[in-house]
This record gives C-alpha cells, structure tokens and sequence, in this order.
C-alpha cells in the first residue's frame, strides 16, 4: 500500500474566481448541451479548509447526449 500526502489548504477566495473561469470555458464550449455547471465539494464553501482540488458537475438534460459532451 502506498502512501500519499493528502494537502489540505485554508480557504483560498481564488477557488471561486478559477471556478467561474472554467465554467466560462464549459459553457462556451458545451453551448447548449449543458443544463447547469455547479461548483460543488469542499472548495466550494467558503471559509472552509479543503484539497485544493476543484469539484464541477456539468448537468446535462439526458445520458443520451453524453457523446456529444465528449466530441472533439
């Protein structure tokens, strides 16, 4: 069994602003296909120490269109 180092961070407010950056990137490149993109997990409650490890849903209306979410 390997051991890693699990990093833990006090609240950095630059987590919301990189969020807000990626979902621009999302949005711009998934158009209509997405539904919602949400920052959720640790990172995104404010004050709160966390892996600085960004976590994103990208909701999208039905499985049927995943293939879409993934095309080149």
């Amino acid at each position: 069994m390997s051991k890693e180092t699990i990093i833990i961070e006090d609240y950095n407010n630059e987590w919301s602003e990189m969020f807000s950056d990626l979902k621009s990137i999302i949005e711009h490149r998934l158009g209509d296909l997405v539904l919602r993109i949400e920052h959720v997990g640790s990172t995104a409650v404010p004050g709160l120490a966390a892996k600085p490890i960004l976590d994103i849903d990208v909701v999208i209306d039905s499985m049927d269109l995943l293939p879409d979410v993934f095309k080149d």
